[in-house]
């Protein structure tokens, strides 16, 4: 009997020994851990192995081995798919930059994580925990549905973190994930807590179902039918219309749509199945998820200066003959749009313009206005921020305000024949019989 409590005891005082021992890591000559042979379940990675500096765990390296602790050396850029999943660890910390692979912690049993600045997150990667708060640096991204099946009531959350609907879905049988991301995009990705103790924010309005956040409202649903010229309201429940939720308008005949002025993003499938043929997208918005538009009859998309980021599919599955767009948009894969029309984009050194499709190839075929120099003399009454949109060569451009648009026709893009619009007006008009415009044009 003593003789197996000695042996025991002698291999628990081996693990400890084992794991600050380098040969209990296999490592290649790029520096990736490519395999764990100790036996301690409380593992201190070196900063090198071998002479080589680590710089990257391999995919399951470490899955399924029973570890209640893991620290990871400063160089590392890299954790790998699964690569501690199915463990038992409750404390991780993640250091600035890292690369987080597809469910990397899945089903342990965290309680505690911190997440440095620009870090990736993978789609799943932290699974199955018990977190109930996680903090997360400024900058990197979140994939999909990162932090499912947790019990979260705070999230800390640091500056301009690229999400989106799905990155803070932590269960299957409520919204308040989605609520949470809804806060921080209107917030303008501010740094911040946001919380999860919030009650009585699903509302209704005539025809439309929303969330009411302390930024402002998301549709999530319209439930009407007025398909064939819809105007989106610009206010509900008394805040603005800030976001448009996923699915909210998909699969209602929608043939014509007049969008918020400030609506900050565009959620996956929001528009999707429609009966549209042209669109145009707001500066405010930041980003358009995941088959936002997919499946309608589009022929022409303006995205305004100012939107940044469009989802995978965003636009797919459209005849579009023309796309104006602004420069340094990014593009979530090679699809965003039909025929190639994101690699002519990325491989022109995502300039401005307006391109067309022709002859089974994408082109630009001409450029937007150019920045504003100097502002103008208004006529008595007049507010400088009005804004205008302009039709020109069949484009639709904007909203402008009065010192673009004197720019554009000081320069001749735009003449008192141009069509104009703004919010307020019941149809497009020449220019040079608006009122507020009609001094631009002095000699027609």
């Amino acid at each position: 009997m003593k003789k197996g409590i000695m042996i025991l005891l002698l291999a628990g005082f081996c693990v400890v020994v084992f794991a600050q021992n380098e040969g209990d890591f296999r490592i290649d000559r790029n520096g990736t851990i490519t395999a764990y042979e100790g036996w301690s379940v409380e593992v201190v990675i070196p900063a090198q192995i071998g002479g080589v500096p680590v710089r990257a765990v391999g995919d399951g390296v470490f899955r399924n081995m029973g570890l209640t602790e893991i620290t990871l050396p400063a160089g590392i850029t890299h954790i790998g798919n699964n690569a501690f999943a199915g463990n038992k660890l409750t404390t991780v910390a993640i250091h600035n930059g890292v690369f987080v692979g597809e469910r990397a912690f899945a089903n342990n049993q965290l309680t505690s994580l911190t997440i440095g600045r620009g870090v990736t997150v993978g789609n799943f990667a932290f699974e199955r925990n018990q977190l109930t708060e996680f903090t997360m640096g400024n900058g990197g991204s979140v994939g999909f549905r990162a932090f499912l099946r947790n019990n979260l009531s705070d999230y800390i959350l640091g500056a301009g973190i690229q999400v989106d609907d799905s990155s803070f879905v932590f269960s299957e049988t409520n919204n308040i994930g989605y609520f949470v991301y809804c806060e921080y995009m209107l917030n303008d990705r501010k740094a911040g807590t946001y919380s999860t103790a919030v009650t009585d924010f699903d509302k209704s309005e005539g025809d439309y179902r929303f969330y009411e956040t302390r930024y402002g409202s998301v549709i999530i649903r319209y439930t009407g039918n007025e398909g064939n010229r819809l105007i989106i309201p610009g206010t509900l429940g008394g805040a603005a219309v800030k976001g448009i939720g996923r699915e909210a308008f998909s699969g209602k005949n929608i043939s014509r749509v007049q969008l918020p002025e400030d609506i900050a993003f565009i959620d996956r499938e929001a528009f999707s199945g429609n009966q549209m043929t042209s669109v145009t997208i707001p500066g405010s918005v930041f980003s358009i998820g995941y088959r936002a538009f997919s499946g309608n009859k589009l022929s022409s998309v303006t995205l305004s200066p100012g939107v940044a980021s469009i989802g995978y599919l965003a636009f797919f599955g459209n005849p579009l003959a023309t796309v104006a767009i602004g420069d340094n948009v990014l593009f979530a894969g090679d699809f965003s749009f039909d025929n190639n029309f994101d690699n002519l984009y990325n491989t022109n050194g995502k300039k401005a313009g307006v391109y067309g499709y022709n002859n089974l190839r994408w082109s630009m075929i001409t450029v937007p206005t150019p920045t504003v120099l100097s502002t103008v003399s208004l006529l008595p009454g007049v507010p400088p921020d009005l804004r205008f949109n302009v039709s020109v060569n069949g484009q639709t451009y904007g909203p402008y305000d009065m010192n673009a648009f004197a720019q554009m026709a000081g320069s001749g893009q735009v003449n008192a024949q141009s069509m104009v619009w703004r919010k307020g007006m019941s149809d497009w008009q020449e220019a040079g019989v608006v009122p507020e415009l009609v001094h631009f044009f002095p000699n027609d």
